[in-house]
């Protein structure tokens, strides 16, 4: 008998195992990741629709490509959103040097533009 017990406790410690294994490979799912970002030299959105900040300068535009849901955007923002089917248009005053994106189903992300060899945004470029 105590070796079907020892068994059955063996087997109970495996399937704990495994099941703590589904979870974090779910978790680790959730998190974003940003491919790319950088200047998009031929893209003159930022120039032809431009929008002001409070300062009464252009903004940089800043694209945002996401399948799926993006709730909001943390920052230096200037306000509404843009959506157009997939990207989210995000307009930033010059001289912002990040963002964090919060999406309805995934971790939120933080894009440090240094990051990705942008020190700053300047104003009338768009970004992608």
């Amino acid at each position: 008998m105590k070796y079907i017990t020892f068994k059955v406790g063996k087997i109970r410690k495996v399937f704990a195992l495994f099941i703590l294994l589904l979870f974090s490979i779910s978790v680790y799912s959730q998190e974003l990741h940003v491919k790319s970002f950088g200047i998009a030299e031929s893209d003159l959105s930022a120039q032809t629709q431009p929008r002001k900040d409070l300062n009464d300068k252009n903004c940089a535009l800043v694209k945002v490509q996401f399948v799926g849901g993006i709730s909001e955007i943390e920052g230096n923002v200037i306000t509404p959103l843009i959506k157009h089917g997939n990207e989210t248009w995000v307009y930033m005053p010059q001289g912002s040097r990040q963002m964090k994106v919060l999406t309805q189903s995934f971790l939120p992300v933080m894009v440090t533009f240094v990051d990705y060899g942008i020190e700053k945004l300047e104003s009338n470029r768009t970004y992608v």
